[in-house]
């Protein structure tokens, strides 16, 4: 009986033993096809999820900035408008100070020349 239990396990099978190892490698790589499948699928998803957040950020910088650049035009304008109005005034008391100046030296120069001040009039009557 020794001989025969010999005999047996001397016998190989490698046909059986091929299969089932393929069988337990396919199953084990099986496993590892859907571990990286979702790991590919989380790594996309992280992927996308930095872009998408990049994007969004970017673009709210973006609006911001062009409301913070909106607003100060604004600003601008308004002070633009200020300061024309304020060199209205400035150019107006000017002239109106020029113009007082030149009459009192036309009234200066009229009165050496003979002419008398429209509140002085003295009638004389001839008879």
């Amino acid at each position: 009986m020794v001989k025969r239990e010999r005999k047996i396990d001397v016998i190989d099978l490698p046909v059986v033993k091929r299969t089932i190892r393929q069988y337990d490698n396919f199953e084990t790589v099986r496993k590892q096809h859907r571990k990286t499948r979702s790991r590919n699928n989380a790594k996309l998803y992280m992927k996308i999820f930095v872009y998408s957040a990049i994007f969004m950020g970017v673009s709210a910088f973006k609006m911001t900035t062009l409301y913070d650049v909106m607003d100060l035009t604004m600003k601008l304008q308004k002070l633009n408008t200020e300061i024309y109005e304020t060199e209205l005034v400035i150019d107006d008391l000017n002239y109106s100070f020029d113009s007082k100046e030149n009459l009192k030296e036309v009234e200066n120069l009229s009165k050496k020349l003979g002419f008398v001040d429209d509140r002085d009039i003295r009638y004389v009557r001839f008879n």
